[in-house]
């Protein structure tokens, strides 16, 4: 009886416990959360997900205590088909959404219900990103490479705006195996791109060329051809010590941290170049051609096409046979904050469609609003006569081309796949519009990938703040 009586209060003394722990986490929901998360007012919401982590001087924040919405909106598993190569072949203009996800899944080792699931996390995390992207104190978001992975978002003292908490809840209760991470960093986007801005003006200043930039969260990566008359040996990555004095400043400077400096010697290659050539074929002009990307429209009706800024003296739109080529009127070219982008008229509809292999022509229902690292984009080259996939690298890549003014904003890909003569061509994924092909960089990854071309595109998005059109959907 005796020892009945021990285990019994034993069990109640446990149990007790294990209630006192749970109102412990349930409490530290009410009571401490916000006081552990400045600046990040719940409103009504009193907990968070537990797959939303506040990383804030390496504390990491969990909370189990929500019930989570199982309700994802997860479709049928898509069939799997053979045959799919990394550069798509033509498919005789079969309508065929699946054919971006069968190139993913095969580029990403995933299987296609994980593709397909990576696939639905990515359209909705943008969308999480086109809200969070309007506070000033964003600067930029990462992609995992496999389904239910890390999101992660990095925004200025890890302050995430009231109006979009209730979208990153959401998100994270659509996804309760995923994991959103906000990251506290030292800058904003405006921030880095300023500090980015002031030193490559300095370094034109002092006669370098070809100066250009890419932002990686805080960190940036500045590279430029030395002065013809420039007889130092300081070529390739250059020393902290040595980028200060050439910079004029100290080298424990604020201004400093996170920056790397890259310098070639003025008659190496060019370090970034667009995708023109002689020839012609789909747009063409002046000796040149390029490829135009998808149908525009003006907030006053007007309807055209849009290609690369840097696409000069395009006249002619090469109609597919036995229709005869027909005129482009050039309307209006940026070359600059907003990337490289232009747009043209011509006496034709300029259906919401675009070409997606060389007899596939694919609808636009919609337009990315905002990008991410590590997103799945697809491209097209006409010149190729093929369509590949692949991931964003930068976001934020600025490129003086020989032949032009300086170009910001543009985004950076893992690979180059994209050939001269591909230039104004289109990128996206089956349906929706993301990007207008500008050319490719060297651009280094100092930890994993090293230093090797990318495919640079600029954002369909940009071209109502430079040019006053949208994309047609």
């Amino acid at each position: 009886m005796k020892i009945c009586l021990f285990t019994f209060l034993y069990l109640v003394a446990i149990s007790n416990a294990e209630e006192d722990e749970q109102q412990k986490l349930r409490g530290r929901g009410n009571r401490k959360l916000e006081d552990a998360i400045p600046n990040f007012n719940y409103g009504k919401y009193d907990l968070l997900p537990s797959n939303i982590i506040m990383d804030f001087d390496q504390n990491i924040i969990r909370n189990p205590a929500l019930i989570i919405d199982n309700d994802t909106g997860k479709q049928d598993e898509p069939k799997d088909e053979k045959n799919d190569d990394h550069e798509s072949p033509p498919n005789e203009g079969k309508d065929d959404p699946m054919s971006d996800v069968r190139q993913i899944a095969k580029m990403a080792g995933l299987s296609m219900d994980d593709a397909t699931q990576l696939l639905r996390q990515q359209r909705d995390f943008s969308e999480l990103v086109t809200l969070l992207q309007e506070d000033e104190g964003f600067l930029q978001t990462e992609m995992p490479p496999k389904p239910d992975g890390e999101f992660r978002i990095q925004v200025k003292n890890g302050r995430v705006p009231t109006e979009g908490q209730y979208a990153l809840r959401k998100f994270a209760n659509s996804y309760p195996n995923a994991q959103v991470k906000v990251v506290p960093s030292n800058l904003s986007l405006q921030d880095a791109e300023d500090r980015a801005e002031r030193l490559t003006k300095k370094l034109e200043e002092m006669d370098y060329v070809q100066v250009s930039y890419t932002i990686d969260g805080d960190k940036l990566d500045l590279s430029a051809k030395k002065a013809p008359n420039d007889e130092s040996r300081e070529i390739g990555k250059i020393s902290a010590e040595q980028t200060a004095k050439i910079l004029g400043l100290d080298v424990e400077d604020d201004y400093l941290r996170n920056i790397v400096l890259v310098l070639v010697d003025f008659d190496d290659d060019d370090i970034a170049e667009p995708l023109h050539t002689y020839g012609g074929r789909q747009i063409y002009g002046g000796g040149f051609q390029c490829t135009n990307a998808f149908s525009v429209i003006s907030s006053n009706g007007v309807m055209g096409t849009s290609t690369a800024g840097h696409c000069d003296g395009m006249t002619t739109y090469n109609a597919v046979p036995p229709e005869a080529d027909y005129a482009l009127g050039a309307e209006n070219q940026h070359e600059g904050g907003w990337g490289d982008l232009q747009w043209h008229t011509t006496n034709h509809i300029e259906p919401a469609e675009y070409y997606s292999r060389p007899s596939t022509r694919w609808p636009v229902r919609s337009i990315a609003n905002s990008v991410s690292k590590g997103e799945w984009v697809c491209s097209y080259s006409r010149m190729k006569g093929a369509r590949r996939c692949d991931k964003v690298f930068r976001t934020c890549v600025s490129v003086n081309y020989s032949c032009c003014p300086r170009m910001n904003r543009l985004v950076a890909m893992e690979g180059n796949f994209n050939i001269p003569g591909d230039s104004g061509g289109p990128w996206s994924f089956y349906d929706k519009a993301y990007g207008i092909v500008s050319g490719y960089k060297t651009i280094c990854d100092w930890w994993i990938f090293g230093c090797s071309r990318r495919d640079l595109w600029s954002r369909v998005s940009y071209l109502g703040p430079s040019l006053g059109v949208q994309v047609r959907t």
